[in-house]
């Protein structure tokens, strides 16, 4: 995509407080954990050299910088880029996600002081327990802050559109076991070949894990991704792609727009507007056909007119329990709306719509009745509604084809 395409498609982004504010933050994560690595390794190198003139020997001093290197490395890797990633800058204005950053920052310093410790031990003075208890420290700060992050993300910040993986947990699990069992084998013994050869082989096959995993997968992927149908090419989303946004959720959101609609008497369509960064509702509203004598306000024109003077549609996602028509599909082209998920395309199946869309850059996702219960729910409401109410379903849709206009 050029630069030509890309100013087309959104506005050329701005430094504004935001990203000054993220950029700062996070050059300042960079530098204290630089920091910190840089007095791990002096640490280690002294240790190194204590050891070698104290001994005489070589094959234990290195086997432990071997542990060493291969523990600081795995961990200076993943949590100098975790802090620095770009994404956080995308929800930097919302409150709990600078929190979690916060959080994340909070463990990052821990495993970074372990290291320091770790740098510390000499191989011939030190023992198996202080050096295999130190390891499983920094394994286990891993696992409890896999484990904090995803909870709060659960539970409070939901608009963080950075997440670690289920997969380290279970690869810092794993590797706390064994380094568990080392232990539990050789406690309170001075270090030896065997035990620093043992844990050596555990921490580099833990470090090898890491690069497949790291290569293999996205750490920040969005877990139960919807099903989506068939795409065009779509130049809009290399912009405004949203961020792990759980459609699910918002499909609910639209169904009791709709819901409110049905049981006010009116058509039961709901449309949700929400912004891509912040998971916020931008909008929301539903079908005014009976409430409001407006033919012309079906569910994704509330959820627009509610959003009012939005400064910019270019980032949001637009959630609409059934598929856009072709006023509504004209209504998304025009202002820039990039995505729309739909949870009903049984009940009105037009594929020019879509493709309309689509040829215009918009990303469609059509949600799976079978596997997403909000798509199932929007589906059985409107073919309850059609089945009890068949007029005002074709009075809404514009009571068909003009017969007195000529074929297409």
């Amino acid at each position: 995509m050029t630069t030509d395409q890309l100013s087309k498609v959104s506005p050329p982004r701005r430094k504004g407080p935001t990203f000054v504010e993220f950029e700062r933050v996070s050059h300042c994560g960079e530098l204290l954990i630089v920091f910190f690595y840089a007095e791990a390794y002096e640490e280690a190198v002294k240790a190194l050299l204590k050891s070698v003139t104290d001994s005489g020997e070589y094959v234990g001093p290195l086997l432990l910088a071997g542990i060493f290197l291969a523990v600081t490395v795995r961990f200076f890797m993943g949590n100098f880029f975790h802090l620095s990633d770009p994404q956080w800058e995308k929800t930097w204005s919302h409150a709990p996600a600078r929190m979690l950053y916060y959080v994340d920052f909070f463990f990052v310093l821990l495993e970074s002081l372990a290291m320091i410790l770790l740098g510390s031990y000499n191989a011939e003075h030190s023992n198996a327990f202080q050096l295999t208890g130190t390891l499983i420290v920094i394994s286990a700060v891993d696992v409890l802050w896999i484990c904090v992050q995803r909870v709060l993300k659960r539970i409070w910040v939901k608009s963080s559109p950075v997440q670690l993986s289920w997969a380290w947990l279970w690869l810092n699990l794993t590797t706390l076991a064994l380094q568990g069992l080392v232990l539990y084998g050789f406690r309170a013994q001075a270090l030896n070949s065997t035990i620093l050869l043992e844990l050596g082989i555990i921490n580099w096959l833990a470090f090898a894990a890491d690069i497949v995993l790291t290569s293999r997968m996205d750490p920040w992927k969005k877990e139960n991704e919807s099903s989506v149908e068939p795409e065009a090419p779509c130049d809009r989303r290399e912009v405004t792609k949203a961020i792990h946004l759980d459609d699910d959720r918002y499909m609910n959101l639209a169904y009791g727009q709709a819901k409110k609609s049905y049981d006010e008497g009116g058509c039961p369509i709901g449309a949700v507007l929400i912004e891509n960064a912040t998971g916020e509702i931008v909008g929301q509203g539903h079908n005014g056909l009976v409430q409001k004598g407006d033919p012309t306000l079906h569910g994704e024109m509330a959820a627009l007119r509610a959003a009012g003077r939005t400064i910019d549609r270019h980032v949001t996602t637009l959630y609409t329990t059934l598929q856009p028509c072709f006023m509504c599909a004209g209504a998304i082209a025009q202002f820039g709306i990039p995505r729309v998920v739909i949870g009903d395309v049984k009940n009105a199946p037009n594929q020019e719509t879509i493709q309309f869309l689509r040829l215009r850059g918009v990303e469609i996702v059509v949600l799976d009745p079978t596997s997403h219960p909000s798509a199932a729910a929007c589906t059985a409401l409107v073919t309850r509604f059609k089945s009890e109410k068949p007029s005002l379903w074709s009075e809404d849709w514009g009571d068909g084809r003009n017969p007195h206009l000529p074929k297409a």
